[in-house]
């Protein structure tokens, strides 16, 4: 059986979408306020033919259970989860509050908005579009906005990018994984902060597969952020388009917490190095950064390896 929107939008506190049947949006919206199910999988939704209608999830919290394909997501709930089993597509996500995978995947096909959290355990957030996708925040975080997400997978070829606000540039906060399956992750002239635990994953990194800079001096780079005691032992496939310029980092603070900011820069370092070192420049660098809390004296030890990009010896 199928039933058919017509004319008004769809408000309801609890959907339940029986075995074999269908529900088409007809390009109009719906509101749920508690509990979306869907026991037909992605047969049981039909947002519309012409990509228009908006699913919103509203109130104080929302559960969605079943395999769903919507066209785009709000979610405007206090807290929306995704219960056991449940697999969601969207085009494009806004999230004004909070988002738990838990241990399942969100798809996004289109462009994230995130203005506050997404979590997830097993699970992640996807972003496998066919077209170039793009990720930013309305939240203020000081002169800048911020974005925060527990796991995020990218898996498009023509990739994903950060993008300022109004004029301000995004913190995109990465705490547990970020998952490099397909495609760049071009961060821009915007902040990528992460952790002593959080990983990036991944094979067969390349200029066409990495962590993507704009190369500038002007670049704000990857932020990792400490703990006294913590060590972060991570292989970061980072470098600028064109150039694969990945780092090998394992470094351990002994304190007090900071962090380490580390940029990729596509030019020749500055003229005013001394002349003993001009015939061994590259036509690249990077700049390394230690920046305690509080102004006190930082305590790392370890290693860094920098691998370059050949044609940027200096002939």
């Amino acid at each position: 059986p199928v039933a058919r929107m017509l004319i008004n939008t769809l408000q309801i506190q609890n959907l339940v979408i029986g075995s074999g049947a269908t529900l088409n949006g007809n390009d109009l919206d719906v509101y749920v306020s508690d509990t979306w199910t869907n026991n037909a999988g992605l047969t049981g939704f039909d947002a519309g033919s012409g990509n228009t209608g908006t699913t919103y999830s509203i109130g104080s919290r929302v559960d969605i259970s079943g395999d769903t394909e919507f066209n785009d997501f709000v979610n405007s709930a206090n807290s929306l989860y995704l219960q056991a089993n449940t697999e969601l597509f969207s085009n494009d996500l806004r999230n004004e509050t909070s988002i738990y995978t838990q241990d399942n995947l969100f798809h996004v096909q289109g462009d994230l908005v995130n203005n506050v959290w997404i979590y997830s355990d097993l699970g992640s957030l996807v972003l496998d579009g066919s077209d170039v996708q793009y990720v930013t925040s309305e939240t203020n975080s000081g002169s800048a906005t911020r974005s925060r997400i527990q796991k995020i997978t990218i898996d498009n070829d023509l990739g994903v990018e950060l993008l300022e606000y109004n004029g301000k540039a995004l913190i995109f906060e990465v705490t547990d994984e970020i998952g490099l399956s397909n495609g760049n992750f071009s961060i821009g002239d915007n902040y990528l902060f992460v952790y002593a635990n959080t990983s990036v994953t991944g094979t067969g990194f390349s200029k066409n597969k990495m962590i993507r800079t704009n190369g500038r001096t002007s670049s704000r780079g990857i932020q990792i952020n400490y703990l006294v005691g913590e060590t972060f032992n991570q292989y970061l496939p980072i470098g600028v388009s064109g150039k694969f310029t990945p780092v090998d980092l394992n470094i351990t603070n002994n304190g007090p917490r900071g962090n380490i900011v580390l940029r990729a820069i596509d030019a020749q370092p500055s003229s005013t190095l001394p002349t003993t070192y001009s015939q061994d420049l590259l036509e690249f660098y990077w700049r390394l950064f230690y920046r305690p809390v509080s102004g006190k004296t930082i305590d790392y030890n370890g290693s860094i390896t920098f691998y370059y990009n050949q044609n940027d010896q200096k002939k």
